[in-house]
């Protein structure tokens, strides 16, 4: 049994700690063949929706199109009714978590994303409150009216605000404001846990959100049963599973969790860490788990690489979302900025061979695709693009468009 490792206290410690675990050295391609079979994108390593959403610890769901595009390129036979047919009995929750972003994440591991993230979510919340000026009293009278109006089941958002104003006191629908206090509570009480948000549109361009109380649609589900700590503890090997080999940045940037909060949960999984090194890129060193390193060294992943199919990612695919200092798994440094825009949002891509080629964007008065390449294509990619785009365009233009 080995020592348990020091303590550690800042980033200088951390790097020191981790220069101690053991190191191997792998090819760009066996990576890359590596990546597309572990996050469900190459053709022969298909899984069902719940196991694609556990594998990227959740689906990215903050533009209405993400999680149906995401469903499409890793099972493009998949009906966009599974995943709505996910949602309606709640295998799959829509939860604010990294980033405080959307994701639809599934119901075992929705604790352990709620609490690592809960503290960078509820902060704006109780800022907002402050700033409102109201008193302790009257916030916890519209805190429970959101809740007596969900008493009796789900409502669409519209509805609910319309019978949490009626609850309130007459002292606060007075207020100017008191339509965007009734809005924080209800956006506060998802955030603490208390509520969920659903999705009732028939159809994968709109949505129909809903809230209900989590001890009527999640029977059983408590949100809060973890510390932050032990959550990040948990939300770290998770990662690394699903996203390794990464890089410390990594982990910072996909889970918007700071150093000085993930510290211990780096300290408490140090003893099952390997560094792992791309031969050609010798002089940086990614984080893998030592339960994958066998796998990661026997598979013949190459042979993933160069299988003539081209994968089209949604915007913010959560593939391209899990890293930020070794982009450059996924494209050029002089192109980062085109896959990636100013805020770090991940534009809808097009891969070959386990890289980004092109992004595209979806005219919705058209109901087409447009293609941008960001490089010049070789002879015959320009239709393995086309091919790919043509597949999803067939399955965006077969959800209607409501009225």
């Amino acid at each position: 049994m080995p020592a348990p490792a020091a303590r550690i206290s800042s980033s200088s410690a951390l790097a020191a700690l981790l220069a101690q675990r053991p190191l191997i050295e792998i090819s760009a391609v066996t990576e890359r063949g590596w990546r597309l079979a572990r996050q469900g994108l190459a053709p022969a390593h298909p899984t069902n929706l719940e196991d694609l959403a556990r594998i990227h610890c959740g689906l990215h769901s903050a533009r209405q199109l993400t999680p149906w595009v995401t469903l499409h390129a890793r099972q493009s036979t998949a009906s966009p009714a599974l995943l709505r047919q996910s949602l309606i009995e709640r295998r799959l929750l829509r939860l604010r978590c990294m980033r405080r972003t959307l994701h639809l994440v599934p119901q075992d591991l929705a604790p352990i994303v709620h609490s690592a993230t809960l503290a960078q979510r509820i902060a704006p919340c109780r800022l907002a409150l402050q700033r409102s000026g109201l008193s302790a009293r009257l916030w916890s009278a519209v805190s429970d009216a959101v809740t007596l109006s969900l008493e009796d089941g789900e409502l669409g958002y519209r509805d609910l605000e319309h019978e949490v104003i009626a609850r309130v006191p007459r002292l606060i629908r007075r207020r100017d404001d008191c339509l965007a206090m009734v809005r924080l509570a209800i956006k506060t009480l998802w955030e603490e846990g208390a509520l969920l948000v659903g999705d009732s549109s028939p159809s994968l361009h709109h949505e129909h959100r809903t809230f209900a109380l989590t001890t009527q649609a999640a029977p059983g589900l408590d949100l809060n049963a973890l510390t932050p700590r032990a959550a990040t503890s948990q939300l770290l090997p998770l990662y690394l599973e699903g996203y390794g080999p990464a890089s410390v940045r990594d982990f910072r940037w996909w889970s918007g969790i700071g150093l000085s909060d993930s510290l211990p949960a780096w300290e408490d999984l140090a003893d099952h860490l390997v560094r792992v090194r791309i031969a050609e890129r010798p002089h940086e060193e990614l984080i893998a788990l030592d339960r994958t390193i066998s796998a990661l060294l026997e598979g013949q992943w190459e042979t993933l690489v160069d299988d003539g199919a081209a994968q089209v990612l949604a915007y913010e695919d959560p593939a391209l979302k899990g890293y930020f200092a070794t982009r450059w798994r996924y494209v050029d440094h002089a192109h980062q900025h085109r896959l990636f825009n100013t805020i770090g949002e991940a534009r809808a891509s097009l891969m070959l061979d386990g890289r980004v080629a092109a992004v595209w964007h979806w005219d919705r008065p058209s109901q087409s695709p447009r293609l941008e390449p960001l490089r010049p294509l070789r002879a015959g990619e320009r239709d393995r693009l086309n091919t790919a785009l043509s597949r999803v365009t067939g399955y965006l233009r077969s959800e209607p468009l409501l009225r």
